[in-house]
């Protein structure tokens, strides 16, 4: 008689397992030790537009900031993805490119705090970037929820990502009504907070996931 068990969501890869936590944990790790380890150019890491904040001593800072997070935000989501047999599951985490593309993009187009319109190239490619990032993490929210909930290891994770969802899609309204660039510049730094916790339960799932021996 055919188990009505549903199918186990992650694969028993450890090794890959292990590898996509511990690049969802560095990116996290990264994008939070480096502002504080700035010193006096903290602010230009945090998009500051000051004499030589963008073609100065604080790019040389923002791009060994901004590179090496969507490097490994990038990593997290391709290797994680890999880590789980359900589509919907494995594509929540693709999603999760986006907030790698958004870094990467910040490290060589930097944009003003807020992004606010200013007629420039840079800054119109900087806006876009942040767009995407934040339109692909709430699709990841949505996908890994809905694909993850039927495995004992992750139905909590998926339960945390259907739930914030709505927080997160109402942040996102805010940011896009606001006219205010001190405003909308918290409201990302919201998102962004939001998007780097679920990596980091996500890899912390990974990394210390246990896995069945194989029979001898």
């Amino acid at each position: 008689m055919a188990s009505s068990t549903p199918a186990p969501a992650l694969r028993t890869s450890a090794a890959t397992d292990r590898l996509a936590g511990a690049c969802g944990l560095a990116a996290v790790g990264w994008a939070t030790a480096l502002p504080h380890l700035g010193g006096p150019r903290r602010t230009d890491y945090r998009h500051e537009r000051r004499a030589g904040g963008y073609d100065g001593p604080g790019r040389m800072l923002r791009v060994i900031g901004f590179l090496p997070t969507g490097v490994l935000a990038c990593a997290f989501a391709e290797l994680g993805s890999r880590c789980f047999d359900d589509r919907s599951a494995a594509a929540g985490l693709r999603c999760f490119n986006g907030v790698g593309a958004g870094y990467i993009t910040a490290a060589f187009a930097p944009g003003n705090p807020g992004g606010p319109t200013d007629g420039t190239m840079r800054q119109a490619v900087h806006n876009g970037a942040g767009l995407f990032e934040y339109l692909s993490g709430a699709a990841g929210l949505v996908l890994f929820g809905l694909g993850a909930r039927h495995d004992p290891a992750t139905r909590a994770l998926a339960r945390a990502s259907v739930a914030a969802t709505a927080p997160y899609t109402i942040v996102l309204a805010a940011t896009g009504a606001t006219a205010q660039p001190e405003t909308r510049r918290r409201f990302q730094r919201l998102l962004e907070g939001m998007l780097f916790a679920w990596i980091a339960a996500t890899g912390s799932v990974l990394l210390f996931r246990r896995h069945p021996r194989s029979p001898a």
